[in-house]
């Protein structure tokens, strides 16, 4: 009997630990093909698995070092030259859709589809920061995308538009075999094969100058100038075109292009956003005859370039006030719509007043830089400029100093209306700058003046020294604003006197 005992307790000790069915009793028996056993290594990974449970996330405390055996690869940024299709996946725990990161690409392709009501959203995340500083030279001044960041995504139709650009970058600033030429062709090899078949429609479209609704987003590049007519005035202008998307509203399909251009709203001289849009249309259609279009497409490009360049020295020489002759349509623009009538007379032009005068008219928010330099700061001698305090018959060929800073490219973007008083019909109006002259003055009015002429030589003199010079008086009056006024009595011999002021 001792001797089984003792045999007893070495065969328990030594038996395997069984797991059965956990819904079955401890003492019910089980079959042979049921029993999973557990060993040492089972219950070591039990506990680490819960040990990385109750320790948290590796960001929020020190990771913990790796296991023995076990080799943690690093990955170092753009060390492939390659890129990959990232879809998005959606990750339980935080109920978020996100991209994987892949640092060690030069770029990959990010799809995000999982909102089937929404068009598919697709982009570029440059990993590389040779190909980013290339980008960032490429696509200067794009405003639509940012290249600040350290990994920026891209639009791909963005790149798409500027893939001859990037083409001519790589032929001049790139040596062959160098890394900064592979992670462009890189780029230059993924824009070509996923727009094969659209670069195809494309060039065959181009040829006969026309274009398709869908071919729309990689037909406009971004910060290129394009051509239309100004909604209120109907002038012919040019805007920069910024970003283009497709929109749908009340079931109507249309390309929204977001655009700017120079104006004056009376505080200040700067760019202001603009909008202009292409309702959807079937089959091809003209170039030319889409409501906006690339300048470069219109058939008298120098003849609009030269036109509308004149014009924008003209609105930049109206800054201010200004005393002149009108004749054409003026528009006020009000909650009822864009309201027209005909103007024939002499107008006011003067911003900072109609903007007192019409504190509800609808200003474009103006961003003073990089244009809203102080007109004291520079000076730029502009010959044949249009001088609206100029006689009619003066010198057309007078330098006129305008204190601006400006392009040829800025002149052309020059918003093609102006705010002034109209004097006839007492109203309020936007007039379109080609139609404002100078007056012609009556010069015979004076001379059928019945006066003697040493007198009439005596007042013209009076008048003419009152009219010039009036800012460099380094005397006004003790009151503010009481001098530097003409009062004239005149003395007939029948007793009739009045009294002429001029101020």
């Amino acid at each position: 009997m001792p001797t089984q005992s003792k045999h007893s307790k070495q065969s328990k000790a030594t038996a395997p630990l069984t797991l059965g069915n956990p819904d079955t009793p401890p003492n019910s028996p089980t079959q042979a093909h049921g029993i999973n056993v557990v060993t040492s290594d089972h219950i070591q990974q039990f506990l680490d698995i819960l040990k990385r449970s109750v320790q948290g996330p590796p960001d929020s405390g020190p990771e913990p070092p790796p296991e023995k055996g076990e080799e943690k690869e690093k990955k170092i940024r753009a060390s492939k030259i390659e890129y990959k299709t990232v879809n998005e996946v959606f990750v339980p725990c935080t109920s978020k859709w996100v991209f994987v990161e892949l640092t060690d690409l030069v770029f990959s392709w990010n799809k995000s589809t999982y909102n089937k009501n929404l068009p598919e959203a697709s982009f570029v995340d440059v990993k590389s920061t040779l190909l980013r500083d290339i980008l960032r030279k490429v696509l200067k001044g794009v405003t639509c995308i940012s290249l600040r960041e350290d990994k920026p995504a891209v639009d791909r139709d963005v790149l798409f538009t500027y893939l001859p650009q990037l083409k001519e970058y790589r032929l001049q600033n790139t040596q062959s075999e160098s890394a900064e030429r592979l992670h462009l062709d890189k780029l230059i090899e993924f824009l070509e094969m996923h727009y094969a078949s659209v670069s195809e429609k494309l060039r065959a479209l181009l040829v006969h100058n026309e274009i398709t609704f869908e071919l729309l987003p990689v037909f406009f590049q971004p910060n290129t100038v394009i051509y239309t007519n100004c909604t209120i005035s109907e002038q012919p202008r040019c805007l920069m075109f910024d970003s283009g998307q497709e929109k749908t509203v009340d079931g109507k399909k249309y390309f929204k292009l977001s655009c700017h251009c120079l104006t004056d709203d009376g505080n200040c001289f700067g760019e202001a956003a603009a909008t202009a849009q292409i309702s959807e249309f079937h089959g091809v259609m003209k170039i030319t005859s889409l409501p906006v279009y690339p300048l470069q497409y219109h058939v008298a490009k120098r003849e609009i370039v030269q036109k509308l360049t004149e014009r924008g020295r003209k609105f930049i020489s109206l800054r201010g006030t200004h005393f002149l002759a009108y004749k054409g349509m003026g528009v006020y623009n009000d909650k009822r719509g864009v309201r027209k009538f005909p103007v024939d007379g002499r107008v006011m032009v003067d911003a900072v007043s109609f903007r007192e005068k019409n504190p509800n008219y609808f200003f474009p928010r103006v961003n003073e830089k990089p244009y809203g330099l102080s007109l004291d700061d520079i000076e730029i001698s502009l010959s044949h400029t249009f001088n609206p305090d100029d006689d009619a018959d003066g010198n057309e060929n007078d330098v006129i100093k305008e204190r601006i800073s400006h392009t040829e490219q800025d002149l052309l973007l020059c918003k093609p209306t102006v705010f002034a008083f109209c004097l006839s019909s007492k109203q309020w109006a936007e007039l379109a700058v080609t139609n404002l002259e100078a007056i012609n003055w009556d010069s015979s009015a004076f001379s059928s003046l019945v006066m003697p002429e040493d007198k009439k030589e005596i007042l013209q003199s009076l008048v003419e020294r009152q009219t010039t010079g009036l800012d460099q008086r380094p005397f006004d009056d003790i009151i503010r604003g009481k001098g530097q006024s003409l009062v004239i009595l005149l003395q007939y011999e029948f007793s009739f006197n009045f009294v002429c002021s001029y101020s």
